[in-house]
């Protein structure tokens, strides 16, 4: 009963002792252009890991708005806003295809989902490999590359062809230095991991303005970027507890 008792307490003070580290993937594509100025949609999520867990977070602005009837010109005018974010959270095995929901931090009811649902919603912020198969394969010529101050390494491409004003001019790869990043296990390209022995953190796909282009949103030079860094894990306690709650299902 004693041993029984000892090995119960050293695996929670394993639990509780086993880090959890977080990045924030954000994502910006240009959608238009307005005054002179290109506008972008842009989308972020925090990841956490714990163990072999990942936990999404997904945010919702919820927007109140009071109006009223200005009866000189007949329009709803609007006189107060509130805006309020309300986050969810996922917790699958990195590898499943499906994951458990928790409608808040402090849930301990969950729901099960379907991963890819989760980046259907967030379709952007995984995009990279759709978008590096279609620009990738067997167009993109290798112009150079530099290894930055600390160590990173940063590749840059150009398309053999450029089919339309909306293909890119130039691509850039930013890789971070050899052995770092190991410990995240999200990777916004696994084959280019392995290819360069370093775990790929950004990219960037820069397209020149055309002046001449009928299309006003093609005249201005745009850029797409999607990228991933390390941040500090709020709530860790909480998110903590989600984690342990996930384990107790399984």
């Amino acid at each position: 009963m004693l041993v029984s008792c000892c090995t119960s307490k050293a695996k929670n003070n394993a639990d509780q002792a086993a880090l959890i580290r977080a990045i924030k993937l954000k994502a910006a594509v240009p959608i238009g252009i307005a005054n002179g100025k290109v506008e972008f949609f842009m989308d972020s999520t925090i990841l956490c890991f714990y163990k072999n867990l990942i936990c999404y977070e997904q945010s919702t602005t919820y927007i109140k708005q009071t109006v009223g009837f200005n009866k000189t010109n007949d329009t709803i005018v609007p006189l107060h806003e509130v805006s309020e974010i309300r986050k969810k959270y996922i917790i699958a095995n990195k590898d499943s295809l499906y994951g458990y929901c928790f409608e808040t931090i402090n849930s301990t009811i969950s729901k099960r989902v379907s991963i890819d649902s989760i980046k259907k919603r967030s379709q952007l912020l995984f995009a990279f490999n759709d978008f590096y198969q279609q620009t990738k394969k067997g167009n993109q010529i290798f112009i150079g590359s530099v290894l930055d101050e600390k160590g990173g390494l940063v590749e840059k491409y150009v398309p053999k062809l450029k089919f339309n004003d909306s293909f890119e001019d130039s691509a850039f790869y930013y890789y971070m230095p050899q052995g770092m990043g190991n410990e995240i296990s999200f990777s916004l390209s696994r084959p280019l991991d392995s290819s360069k022995n370093r775990k790929l953190y950004k990219f960037r796909a820069l397209t020149l303005g055309n002046p001449t282009s009928a299309d006003e949103s093609k005249t201005i030079d745009r850029e797409f970027t999607i990228e991933f860094n390390k941040t500090e894990v709020t709530n860790e306690g909480l998110v903590r507890n989600l984690f342990l709650a996930f384990e107790k299902l399984h």
